[in-house]
Formats: structure tokens, C-alpha cells, sequence
């Protein structure tokens, strides 16, 4: 994730738990980029908002299929 656009990512992240996110799916083929958006998912969305990371489109669908 490039630097700059981390502002715009958390104030999406502040709207999100304002209207009251239940679930946070978010695709990352590379685990090794998902520092950043996991560091800011701990200060905008705390505890009560579960986050999954998956690999793929299709596991992001297999995921939401489940819930």
C-alpha cells in the first residue's frame, strides 16, 4: 500500500464503523502487504469488528457464502 493513500483508507474506515461494519473481508494476495491495513484496522475498527484476509477473489466469495 503506497504511503499516501493511508488517509483516505482510514477515513473510510471511520465511516465504515460509524454505520456499524459487522465483518471486514478484505482480499491480499500477498500477505506480506497486509501490514499496513492490519496496523489500521486495530485503531479504526478495534476489537469488536471481526477482519479476515484471504488470497483470492474466490475465497473472499466462499467466505461471504458461509456467513
Amino acid at each position: 500500500m503506497a504511503y499516501a493513500c493511508a488517509p483516505e483508507i482510514e477515513a473510510m474506515m471511520d465511516v465504515f464503523r460509524q454505520k456499524g461494519v459487522g465483518l471486514v473481508l478484505r482480499v491480499v494476495p500477498d500477505a506480506r502487504k497486509d501490514i499496513g491495513f492490519r496496523v489500521m484496522s486495530y485503531f479504526h475498527y478495534g476489537r469488536a469488528v471481526p477482519v479476515l484476509t484471504v488470497d483470492s477473489r474466490d475465497e473472499a466469495l466462499a467466505k461471504l457464502s458461509a456467513v
